[in-house]
């Protein structure tokens, strides 16, 4: 895990920057790498107002919420990874690439955002016959459930 700041490509004024005060920190819980990743394109759309809430993740306050969330970035580039990992193992599920709209000095824009692509575990003893299809579809229905973000 980075010990990086996940808000290091923002200025302290940007607007995202600030609405990201209380981000899941990749530190929360313990983690595995995947096993067998594959990398895939994705092309979701993500509302300009809700994009702080993707990027806030999530951690886990119970048995009962299976998914811990974290994110890093966005860079001065406007990418930022979204990370999703099984609460109850620590093993990681996707990870997503996230483009957000910024200027030339990295300060982020108007605009929606964009998840460009999935990196997803594919090993049958962590996530059984996950395709790249239902791979995709757990990263909406984690989006939508547990951060509250419907990208459907």
């Amino acid at each position: 895990m980075s010990e990086e700041s996940p808000n290091r490509g923002l200025h302290p004024d940007d607007p995202l920057a600030k609405q990201l005060t209380a981000r899941t920190q990749p530190t929360v819980m313990k983690t595995e790498p995947m096993e067998k990743p594959i990398r895939s394109l994705l092309s979701i759309s993500i509302p300009q107002d809700r994009i702080s809430a993707i990027l806030q993740g999530s951690a886990p306050e119970s048995m009962a919420q299976k998914w811990y969330i974290y994110s890093t970035g966005p860079t001065i580039q406007g990418l930022a990874t979204l990370f999703m990992f099984r609460s109850w193992t620590g093993l990681a599920v996707a990870e997503i690439t996230i483009s957000i709209p910024v200027d030339g000095a990295g300060k982020t824009m108007d605009g929606d955002s964009k998840m460009t692509e999935i990196r997803w575990e594919s090993s049958y003893d962590r996530v059984g016959q996950q395709t790249e299809e239902s791979a995709k579809e757990t990263v909406l229905e984690v989006c939508k459930w547990v951060l509250g973000v419907d990208l459907s």
